[in-house]
C-alpha cells in the first residue's frame, strides 16, 4: 500500500545538521510517509548518515547520483515518490513535532486538495549577527490568516496584496499525481528555483488552503545559495525568474487583478535583480551586461551599471546631511525600514532629530513606542510642526507621499532600495 506522504530531502554535504533533519521526521507522530533521501554526491558523511538511518528505518530511501544541483535532486525524489502528497524538506532544516499529523487532518477534510501551504515556525540563525537576518525574519513572516478553500491564482494574487507571498517549495504540500499531471518540476541548475516552482503551483492549483501552523524550521547558515556572495549565476537566475514573471502576466493572467500582483511580484524580484548587481565585482558586471536574447533586454531595461554601487553612498549621504540640518523629523514607516533608518541615526548620532514614527494605520492596537519613540497614525502629527517627513518603507512608495501631501506635509523625502542597500553595507563596516 503506497504511503500518505512522500518526503523528499536533497542532500549534499550537510554531516553537521543532517541526524537532526531526519530524526525531526522520524520522531512525527503520524508514521504513513516515506523518506527519500537524494544524495547529491556528498563528499562529506552525509552518505555514511544516510546509511546508517536507512538500515535503521524501512520508511528511509535513498538515491545516490552523481552532484548535479538540488532542482535535480529533487526532480529525482519526486519521480522515486509513491505518496499520494509530497513534502519537500531541506537537509539542513526541521519538521515541528506533530507537522505531518496537522497535514494529514488538513488533507482529509476534502479529497480533491491539490496544494496545501503552511509557515515558518521559527528560523534558526547559524550566526544571529549575520546581514540580512532582519530582512529574512519580515520575508518568511505570514501576518495574515487565510480560511478556506481557494483558487490558487485568487489566493496569490492576496497574499502578494497582503505582502504575505512566500516562494517557497517547502512550505508546500502537494497532491504527486495533479503535480505529474500538471507537468510542473524544477528547473535544472537554476538558482532560486523554489520561486518559479511555487508560482507554477499556485497558478495551476484550483483547490487549495493554507494552514496558520508554523510546521516547518527554516536554518540560515552562511555559504549557502542564500546567503553567499552574490556571483554571476545568483544575477542571471534571478533575472530568469523575472522574466517567468513576465510570462505568466502576458500569457497566463486571467483578469486585472492577477496582472497586478504578479506585476508586483515582478517588481520585488527587479529590486533584488538591482541590490545584487551592486553586489557583484566588475568581471561578473561584464558578464551580466554581455548577456543576449531576453535576458539582455531585460538588462538593459532595468539599466544596470556599475556607477549604481558608488551612487547609493552619494544618496544615503545626502539625505543624511539634509537631516542634520532639520530639528523635527518624522518617520513615516516603523517598519524593518524604519528600524533601519533609526539605528543608522543613532550610529550618526543624528536620533536626537526623530520625534516620531508615523504610520497610516495602527489597525485598532493601541499607541505604541519603538525603541523609545512614540508610534502613531500619520494623522495625529501637525504637519507645522514637522520639520522634515522621511518615508521610510520598502513598499507602497507612492501612496504614503500622497497621503502625505494631502495631509499638508511639505517637505519629504523618500528612502530608496539604494538607500536601504547602502545602510546595509554601513552597519557591515
Amino acid at each position: 500500500m503506497s504511503p500518505f506522504f512522500s518526503i523528499i530531502i536533497p542532500v549534499y554535504n550537510v554531516e553537521k545538521y543532517l541526524a537532526e533533519c531526519l530524526d525531526s521526521i522520524l520522531g512525527q507522530d503520524f508514521s504513513d510517509f516515506e523518506m527519500i533521501c537524494v544524495d547529491d554526491g556528498s563528499t562529506d558523511a552525509s552518505s555514511a548518515i544516510l546509511e546508517e538511518y536507512r538500515k535503521k528505518d524501512p520508511r528511509v530511501h535513498v538515491i545516490t547520483q552523481k552532484n548535479s544541483g538540488q532542482s535535480v535532486a529533487r526532480n529525482a525524489g519526486i519521480k522515486n515518490a509513491h505518496g499520494k502528497y509530497l513534502c519537500f524538506v531541506d537537509s539542513d532544516d526541521m519538521l515541528v513535532h506533530g507537522a505531518l499529523g496537522m497535514l494529514w487532518k488538513a488533507a482529509c477534510t476534502d479529497q480533491d486538495i491539490q496544494v496545501i501551504g503552511y509557515e515558518t515556525a521559527s528560523l534558526l540563525f547559524e550566526d544571529p549577527e549575520m546581514p540580512g537576518n532582519m530582512d529574512k525574519e519580515r520575508y518568511y513572516k505570514i501576518t495574515g490568516a487565510y480560511p478556506g478553500v481557494r483558487d490558487g491564482r485568487e489566493f496569490f494574487a492576496e497574499l502578494v496584496e497582503n505582502d504575505d507571498f512566500v516562494d517557497s517549495a517547502w512550505l508546500l504540500m502537494i497532491d504527486r499525481a495533479w503535480l505529474a499531471e500538471r507537468g510542473i518540476a524544477f528547473v535544472p541548475g537554476a538558482y532560486f528555483e523554489d520561486a518559479v516552482f511555487a508560482l507554477e503551483c499556485y497558478f495551476a492549483a484550483q483547490k487549495m488552503i493554507h494552514l496558520k501552523d508554523r510546521l516547518y524550521i527554516y536554518r540560515i547558515r552562511e555559504n549557502s545559495t542564500m546567503t553567499s556572495k552574490h556571483t554571476y549565476q545568483h544575477e542571471k537566475w534571478r533575472i530568469w525568474q523575472y522574466g517567468e514573471c513576465l510570462k505568466h502576466i502576458y500569457t497566463s493572467a486571467r483578469n486585472p487583478r492577477e496582472v497586478a500582483a504578479l506585476a508586483k511580484y515582478a517588481r520585488q524580484v527587479m529590486s533584488n535583480i538591482k541590490c545584487i548587481y551592486d553586489d557583484l565585482d566588475m568581471d561578473d558586471r561584464e558578464k551580466i551586461n554581455g548577456l543576449t536574447s531576453i535576458d539582455g533586454l531585460i538588462v538593459e531595461s532595468m539599466g544596470l551599471n556599475p556607477a549604481g554601487a558608488f551612487n547609493r553612498e552619494l544618496a544615503l549621504e545626502g539625505l543624511l546631511t539634509v537631516l542634520g540640518r532639520k530639528r523635527n523629523v518624522l518617520l513615516y514607516g516603523a517598519g524593518l525600514v524604519g528600524r533601519k533608518f533609526q539605528r543608522l541615526l543613532k550610529m550618526e548620532h543624528l536620533d536626537d532629530r526623530i520625534c516620531g514614527f508615523a504610520v497610516s494605520s495602527l489597525a485598532g492596537k493601541e499607541k505604541e513606542m519603538l525603541n523609545g519613540i512614540a508610534v502613531k497614525n500619520i494623522e495625529e502629527y501637525d504637519p507645522a510642526q514637522i520639520d522634515l517627513l522621511v518615508i521610510s518603507a520598502c513598499n507602497h512608495h507612492f501612496e504614503m507621499t500622497r497621503t502625505a501631501e494631502v495631509l499638508g506635509f511639505k517637505d519629504i523625502l523618500l528612502i530608496d532600495y539604494n538607500m536601504e542597500h547602502a545602510m546595509d553595507r554601513r552597519f557591515l563596516e
